[in-house]
């Protein structure tokens, strides 16, 4: 019997979805004002009235100042919820015929600043800062101000949470079987309170993300004598513990007969490039003080630059690639071992990591090295 009422259930279900009737969306080429920052500082508030027995919705409404003199006289809009207009106010239109028109958003002056959202009928709430409005149909936010703060170009939007928001671009409104108003979109995306797009989630292992983290902080050149020789090696190149760095910085050292370094870092607003390289010395075990002296260069760098290499780092998915994949150790002198380093001020959304390292013999990906050595030879 059950297996006969799920059948009878998924085929209704079937029926009832090929059956769906979208809601046509109406075109409209409604005109909008802007505020501008100026709009934003406040003069006098200015009060609802009604000339009838209670301002409940959809009564008629007025706008008045302290002094009683009315600003926004009766016969053109109906209460929205607006009991003391500061920046804007969320009214109905109310044509002296008596019949209503859109829920709009005004300022003082009249000018229609946006169409308001309704929820749980009545006007869209504030949520962290901002509220969903409409401009002919599509959707953006506006601030407390009532400027639209982030554009009005999505078919669909839902509310900030966390300081993000689900938007689409194209999304389709239907009533679902308990009449319920329904969206659905094959392409959702994740956007900040800026409007940047976010990615809508991190899609990685958090079990590798703890076993990097145990390599980093195991790791030690100083295990075997080859090991050893490439640390003094290292160490005669005086570069800083990256670990323990305060600036967003990312490094990647070129382990083979010579040793390149490429330090490229951000402090501020000031961008640089640090190359160093270390020629092979001609003994076998080389003691410290038969390394020859490094060479190094140094070059500032153009905000684009920097964006375009930070833009690769995050393309290859650096911060959440393994460190290790094959679990080489630098002791083979035959072919050269990569080392890629990155640190941040901030935690990485994704890793809630700020320092990450990856260790590849001549596999990684050689559009870093390339873009570095293009950067330092402009």
């Amino acid at each position: 019997m059950r297996i006969k009422q799920l059948i009878i259930l998924v085929f209704s279900l079937s029926i009832a979805l090929s059956c769906r009737e979208y809601i046509d969306k109406k075109t409209t080429n409604h005109q909008y004002f802007d505020k501008s920052i100026s709009d934003t500082i406040s003069t006098e508030k200015l009060i609802a009235v009604t000339d009838e027995e209670h301002l409940q919705y959809g009564v008629r409404v007025a706008y008045v100042n302290e002094k009683n003199d009315t600003i926004i006289p009766f016969g053109k809009y109906a209460y929205y919820g607006t009991d003391t207009l500061e920046y804007y106010a969320n009214v109905i239109e109310h044509p002296s015929d008596s019949t209503y028109g859109r829920q709009i958003a005004i300022d003082r002056n009249q000018n229609i600043l946006f169409d308001v959202v309704m929820f749980d009928n009545g006007p869209e709430p504030f949520v962290e800062g901002l509220t969903r409005v409409l401009r002919n149909g599509k959707m953006g936010y506006a601030n407390k101000f009532g400027q639209v703060v982030i554009p009005c170009e999505y078919d669909f939007a839902k509310s900030f949470q966390n300081g993000r928001a689900e938007v689409a671009y194209n999304a389709k409104e239907y009533f679902d079987l308990e009449e319920h108003k329904q969206v659905e979109s094959d392409k959702w995306f994740v956007i900040d309170k800026k409007g940047n797009i976010l990615k809508k989630d991190c899609d990685i292992d958090y079990n590798l993300v703890k076993k990097n983290d145990s390599i980093i902080a195991s790791f030690d050149m100083k295990t075997t004598m080859e090991a050893r020789f490439w640390w003094n090696r290292w160490n005669n190149m005086n570069e800083p513990n990256l670990r323990e760095a305060t600036i967003e910085s990312y490094r990647l050292t070129i382990i083979g007969d010579a040793i390149t370094v490429f330090r490229i870092q951000k402090n501020k607003k000031a961008m640089k490039l640090i190359e160093k390289l270390q020629l092979a010395t001609s003994k076998y075990r080389p003691e410290p003080e038969d390394f020859p002296p490094f060479h190094y260069s140094e070059k500032k760098i153009k905000a684009s630059e920097w964006n375009d290499f930070v833009e690769l780092i995050n393309q290859m998915n650096f911060w959440t690639m393994p460190v290790n994949i094959d679990n080489t150790v630098l002791v083979n002198n035959d072919s050269p071992f990569l080392l890629l380093e990155g640190i941040t001020p901030e935690l990485n959304n994704c890793t809630k990591r700020n320092y990450h390292m990856v260790i590849r013999e001549t596999s990684m990906d050689t559009t870093i090295i390339k873009k570095l050595y293009e950067l330092g030879n402009k």
